[in-house]
């Protein structure tokens, strides 16, 4: 409140001041956010691979056709993404 006046936003007592707020606010919800998703996805990301490779490490020597399963079942989950999300939309 300004000479009786509310206002919405914040008045601030110097431009440097409103600057200094905006670059801690862009850093804090917008660099600190995105650092942890990707430092969270990354060892998402490194925990499958991992698990993959223990995977192909016991299936033995028939391990050949696993990419080609693989390749197909993405396939499917694609093509049925790509075939449901019009109804989904639809609806």
């Amino acid at each position: 409140m300004v000479h009786g006046f509310c206002f919405a936003g914040v008045i601030w007592g110097s431009p440097a001041a409103e600057i200094v707020n905006g670059i801690w606010h862009f850093f804090t919800y917008c660099v600190v956010v995105l650092t942890i998703m990707l430092f969270c996805y990354g060892r998402i990301v490194m925990a499958i691979r991992r698990q993959a490779s223990v995977m192909v490490a016991h299936s033995g020597p028939g391990a050949s056709t696993a990419p080609t399963q693989s390749n197909q079942t993405g396939t499917e989950l694609t093509g049925q993404f790509f075939f449901q999300m019009p109804k989904q939309i639809s609806r």
